[in-house]
């Protein structure tokens, strides 16, 4: 299942091309972000300081950009709704 496309309806989360720069940063936190993971699997999201972790994980819940401000772009989904869907 690794290297095959998965369908719409197979995914839990599918983002395609996320960036997002909080007001005022040098540089965006998330830059050209695409991921899928489909449903009943695991994914570890691991990197340094300021890799864009804690981004990711806003932008999933949809803190981003509801809580937090910023220039969000792309497209994040999670069980096929996008964050102002799921507010």
């Amino acid at each position: 299942m690794l290297n095959r496309q998965l369908r719409t309806a197979e995914l839990a989360v599918e983002i395609q091309g996320a960036s997002f720069r909080y007001p005022g940063a040098n540089r965006p936190s998330l830059n050209g972000l695409d991921l899928q993971v489909g449903k009943g699997q695991f994914t570890a999201v691991i990197g340094s300081n300021g890799s864009g972790k804690s981004s990711l994980c806003k932008a999933l819940t949809g803190l981003i950009p509801h809580y937090y401000s910023g220039e969000l772009e792309g497209i994040v989904k999670v069980e096929g709704s996008t964050p102002n869907r799921r507010r």
